[in-house]
């Protein structure tokens, strides 16, 4: 969940990302407009759909290593340390 306010300042989820590192990327972009993040461990999501990134283990690991290489490259960019 996001405040209106927050989103309409920091955008939505990058959509580069696919399907790992997004949410870290947004929060990221959240606190550097010095919005909160909360996290509530008690909070449960129910996904009824699915399982896609257990049928093909390897696409998930490169997947997850390209999400990982894109969020690191793009903060290091942030720092000014390519």
């Amino acid at each position: 969940m996001i405040r209106r306010e927050a989103w309409q300042q920091v955008g939505s989820l990058d959509e580069g990302f696919f399907m790992y590192f997004e949410e870290l990327d947004w929060c990221r972009r959240c606190r550097e407009a010095d919005w909160e993040i909360h996290y509530l461990p008690a909070a449960e999501i129910l996904h009824h759909e699915g399982k896609s990134s257990e049928q093909v283990v390897t696409a998930r690991t490169i997947r997850f290593q390209r999400s990982k290489i894109r969020y690191f490259a793009s903060t290091m960019a942030r720092a000014g340390r390519r």
